[in-house]
């Protein structure tokens, strides 16, 4: 007794919350209903006081009845209309005086009671319920104690269950106890299943059999929804639910019948779909996939390594009882022509989680990860109702990711030489799938192409040997169907999403599969996906006229088959030319650009970027000729020669972008040979002196940052703050005056010294070398900055000679003899008169104006 109370009262919590809703619901609709009908009838009054003849009117109509010619209207004159209304600042008369009829006061809403609600409405909901409850429970205890035989039990079944329909077809006709006909009519249909399962899957008559049993509960399924429908009792099917889940819950035997326990689960779906389909009750849907998740984790649990479902084709049936039951809500959303909407898009998120939490379980049982097509088969299948149904895009986002990790930790452990094939088959699959689908068009297909290309760069690093031919045709798909997408109208960056993942795929490769001993096959691969990215925006060039990102990419990808190419080279062909691998890279680079000129020849604001970017591209590959081929600081020379150069295109093309790029890639230059102490110790010195690497990289280095200022003029905007030409200036001189430093350091260091001395101490000669060239390197500066009119110029003159006389008078003196003190004092003041001269002379004259601003 206290077990069938405990039970009672935990279905009450249990349904209360749904009778709430239940009631609110009904609420709604009835308010609904009496506000349309109240519309209605003001409308209809409305018409008949505005065309019958108001009292104020009649004298106008009875004159104009008299008159026998009526007085014609002036031609500007408008009556109003009879259902305008005067503003109140006019005078109403008799022809224009309207006035709408005083609003029908609403009926006073009936005061809800509490009193009411429970004695009428929810002590019959549960009174159903507790009867049903002592039905089922009636019959397991009659079971278990043999009181009565299996026929008897369930004939006394069948007969309460038809009784009790009875009972409320009858009460529903009298309108005060619908609520209790509601209550008798769902008991009945709830004991009607669960007397129907237990003969069929308790008591295994054999006039219950398979297809007996599903007519029988078809024909209830029909019934119900006949009743729910025909009485409009939501808690008819809301009650019909609960008991027709919790029947096989209840009556549970502990053996596997799979077929019947899921066969049963989908007539009661059905049932509820139909349902939702003719009535507005869409929450049932949701309700429904709950109750089933709830039954296939239970009956998972219990039954799928004890059955041997991860075996063999056995395997077959959870993955068919999952599908099966997404499809059926699926199809049910899609019927009648409609997009399934939230409910069905909720229902359909159910049964995805708990295919994906099956997938992931499916990884620990080897009968299963040996049969990739088989998984990912289920797995395919058990995204489209994701993508088919109304979720939103951030859930098919989800799915996605969850995809590829899932693909991801099977790969890490599974993949091997002989099925390599099929991994790469089943990624593009999923690739394709995610980003052909689903709104969000652009953001899936790219999340999907980087998705897919991380996964074949996984497939890559964890096989011990592989070759290009599985890997690099199935890059080329993914990026052809990128590429396919993009020309359909999705977004312009797909061809540069579609450059990046192959060069990833490249990239993870080459690190760990490519062997100097065979590099043709490699260097191929390389040359040819970097033509045919180079080729792609010409090929297209209607789809790409207009955009950017197609151009760009087919800029880039010769800098990234660059680097690949060029360490291949290095490694499988050692030579003393390899300032001919970016030769050959800057002529593709070069016809595209004299391509793009001819093509476009209008100077627009996707011209400018395209010609800055192959001209950048172009002006790289030609900067790398000379650095390469000496190999010591080839980058840093590099960067700050590509800097000056772009600078000076930004005068021929004003893109920003160039004018920027140039000014960060000299900055950096002038970072690495200024700041980097170790830079003295990077290579051994030359086996002469002055004529040394340090020379041709520093004053490279000066007189690209020299050039850079000549060119960049004097932006506005933030750069104007910035004051790039005087920084550049800066940046030249500085480098020179360290280059000076360190050829003099170079030409004292002792014969066999592997790298250079820097010191200021322990030798007259070079101390007086450093002094001398110090003051004559002010005196240049002092001559360029009365030449070109730049005050900061003279003003490092004036300081560096300062420094000069202070390191002369108070260092290099006290160790110097006679003879050399006599010559250090000429040396100096020659200097400081040259200074004195040139001050007296050019002082007063007016500063040069500075070169013209670009044209912005």
């Amino acid at each position: 007794m206290d077990t069938l109370f405990i039970i009672i009262l935990a279905c009450y919590v249990l349904v209360a919350p749904v009778v709430a809703m239940v009631l609110a619901i009904n609420a709604r609709r009835e308010t609904a209903l009496l506000r349309d009908e109240l519309y209605v009838l003001r409308g209809k009054l409305e018409e008949i006081a505005t065309s019958a003849p108001r009292p104020a009117q009649l004298p106008a109509l009875i004159a104009a009845k008299i008159v026998s010619v009526p007085t014609p209207l002036p031609a500007t004159t408008t009556l109003p209309p009879a259902w305008q209304d005067v503003p109140e600042s006019e005078p109403a008369t008799a022809e224009t005086h309207t006035s709408r009829p005083p609003p029908i006061p609403a009926a006073p809403k009936k005061p809800f009671s509490l009193e009411q609600f429970m004695g009428a409405k929810l002590f019959a909901w549960l009174g159903g319920l507790a009867m049903f409850f002592g039905v089922v429970l009636f019959v397991k205890y009659a079971f278990e104690n043999n009181l009565i035989s299996p026929a008897a039990r369930i004939g006394l079944g069948y007969a309460i269950g038809a009784a009790l329909l009875g009972a409320g077809l009858f009460v529903h006709r009298l309108p005060r106890y619908r609520v209790l006909a509601q209550s008798f009519c769902a008991t009945g249909v709830v004991i009607l299943y669960g007397v129907t399962f237990a003969a069929h899957a308790v008591y295994h008559f054999a006039a219950f059999g398979t297809g007996t049993t599903f007519a029988i509960m078809a024909a209830i399924t029909v019934g119900a929804f006949f009743l729910a429908v025909r009485l409009d009792a939501l808690v008819v099917a809301v009650l019909g639910m609960l008991g027709g889940f919790l029947t096989p819950i209840l009556l549970s035997t502990g053996l596997d019948q799979t077929l019947a326990l899921f066969g049963y689960i989908a007539l009661l779906d059905i049932g509820l779909l139909a349902i939702c389909r003719v009535r507005p009750w869409r929450f049932l849907v949701p309700c429904a996939a709950a109750g089933t998740v709830i039954i296939q984790v239970g009956w998972f649990a219990k039954f799928f390594q004890s059955g041997g479902y991860d075996t063999g084709a056995k395997t077959l049936v959870p993955m068919g009882i999952l599908l099966g039951f997404s499809a059926l809500f699926l199809a049910a959303g899609w019927l009648g022509g409609k997009r399934p909407d939230k409910s069905t898009a909720a229902a359909v998120l159910a049964f995805a989680a708990v295919s994906f939490a099956f997938a992931f379980l499916m990884l620990g049982f080897g009968h299963v990860t040996d049969r990739p097509a088989l998984l990912y088969g289920f797995l395919f299948l058990a995204q489209l109702p994701v993508l088919a149904s109304a979720c939103p895009p951030p859930i098919r986002a989800a799915a996605s990711l969850a995809c590829s990790v899932h693909l991801a930790a099977w790969t890490a452990s599974h993949i091997s030489p002989e099925n390599l094939t099929d991994t790469l088959t089943i990624d593009l699959a999923f690739g394709a799938l995610f980003a052909i689908a689903g709104r969000w068009k652009s953001f899936m297909s790219t999340l999907a192409g980087l998705s897919t290309f991380a996964l074949m760069a996984v497939a890559t690093a964890n096989l011990s040997d592989a070759g290009t031919t599985p890997i690099f045709p199935a890059a080329l798909a993914m990026a052809a169907l990128l590429t396919g997408l993009w020309l359909a109208g999705r977004s312009e960056a797909l061809p540069l999403v579609a450059l990046i993942g192959t060069l990833l795929v490249e990239a993870q490769w080459h690190a760990l599969h490519f062997h100097p001993f065979q590099p043709a096959a490699a260097l191929a691969w390389y040359i040819g996906i970097y033509l045919l990215f180079l080729a792609l925006p010409f090929a297209f060039r209607r789809a790409a006229g207009s955009q950017t990102m197609p151009w760009t990419a087919a800029a880039l990808s010769g800098v990234g088959h660059f680097l690949l190419v060029k360490d291949a080279v290095e490694r499988a062909f050692p030579n003393d030319f390899m300032g001919l691998v970016p030769a050959a890279f800057a002529i593709p680079s070069l016809a595209a650009l004299f391509g793009v000129l001819r093509i476009f020849p209008e100077m627009d604001g996707p011209q400018r970027s395209r010609v800055a970017w192959f001209g950048g591209v172009s002006l790289l590959f030609i900067t790398l000729i000379f650095p390469i081929q000496f190999e010591r600081e080839w980058i840093t020379v590099s960067w700050a020669i590509e800097g000056s150069l772009l600078i000076w295109l930004f005068r021929r093309v004003p893109h920003p972008g160039l004018r920027l790029t140039g000014l960060a890639l000299l900055t950096i230059a002038f970072v690495r040979l200024a700041l980097n102490p170790a830079v003295l110790n990077a290579y051994p010195r030359g086996a002469r002196p002055i004529l040394n690497w340090h020379l041709y990289s520093y004053g490279l280095s000066a007189a690209a940052c020299i050039a850079g200022a000549i060119w960049v003029g004097n932006p506005q905007g933030r750069l104007a703050k910035i004051q790039p030409r005087g920084m550049l200036y800066s940046f030249g001189g500085i480098l020179l005056f360290l280059l000076l430093n360190i050829e003099i350091a170079d030409y004292f260091t002792p014969a066999g010294s592997r790298f250079i001395t820097l010191s200021f101490s322990g030798n007259f000669a070079r101390d007086m070398s450093y002094g001398i060239a110090w003051g004559l390197f002010a005196l240049a500066l002092l001559g360029i900055g009365f030449i070109t009119g730049a005050r900061q110029a003279r003003y490092a003159a004036v300081g560096l000679l300062a420094i000069t006389l202070a390191k002369l008078f108070l260092h290099d003196l006290a160790a110097i003899e006679s003879v050399w003190r006599i010559a250090a004092f000429v040396v100096v003041a020659a200097i400081a008169f040259a200074a004195s001269f040139l001050y007296q002379r050019f002082y007063d004259k007016p500063d040069k104006p500075d070169i013209a601003d670009v044209p912005q």
